[in-house]
């Protein structure tokens, strides 16, 4: 927005949008006391999550190269795998499944795909294929820190269609030139 509009406007969006939070949570009773309390370490949520992140790391230690696929997650949940666990993130569930090397392997491809869209995104002319260049990318990096603390890509739905526009960003500026070769065969109209 400030690119296009100049950055006086942006910045008085960002302010905008900083009154309006400050003005929601004052309405909402949110005090100096409630933010404490959401961040205290006494909270049994914060209690789990800790719990959670240990047996990880513990899982990691005691098996480097992973204890089998199906034994974190879901499927081990469903399925009743043998001491199946629930992660703390994502990442440790596919470290618990495959491995350190796994893990490290998927990290990766979590760094490396918003460079390759962003790169992609240079390549190409077309707006719409910019904007999907843009929307992978940007979305691998939330995704990234959502697995933090979420499994984020056990939804096979969501995953299966991320993955398949993945697919296409990826392949932009060949989808672009066939394109273009697809119109300079094409007879024009009227003849």
């Amino acid at each position: 927005f400030a690119r296009w509009r100049g950055a006086f406007w942006g910045v008085l969006l960002v302010v905008q949008l900083a009154v309006g939070g400050a003005l929601g949570a004052y309405a909402m009773g949110f005090s100096g006391d409630t933010l404490a309390e959401i961040f205290s370490s006494r909270d049994q949520s914060v209690q789990a999550h800790v719990r959670a992140l240990r047996e990880s790391v513990e899982i990691l230690r005691d098996y480097p190269v992973g204890r089998g696929l199906g034994t974190a997650g879901q499927t081990a949940q469903r399925f009743g795998a043998a001491e199946g666990v629930t992660n703390e993130s994502w990442y440790f569930q596919i470290a618990t499944e495959m491995g350190a090397l796994g893990m490290f392997l998927w990290v990766a491809i979590t760094i490396t795909l918003p460079v390759v869209m962003l790169v992609r995104y240079t390549q190409t002319r077309s707006p719409w294929l910019k904007a999907l260049c843009l929307g992978i990318g940007c979305s691998m990096v939330g995704y990234a820190f959502a697995s933090i603390t979420l499994h984020a890509w056990e939804n096979l739905a969501a995953s299966i269609i991320y993955w398949l526009f993945a697919g296409f960003a990826v392949s932009a500026p060949s989808l672009e030139r066939t394109w273009d070769e697809q119109a300079k065969l094409a007879p024009a109209p009227g003849r």
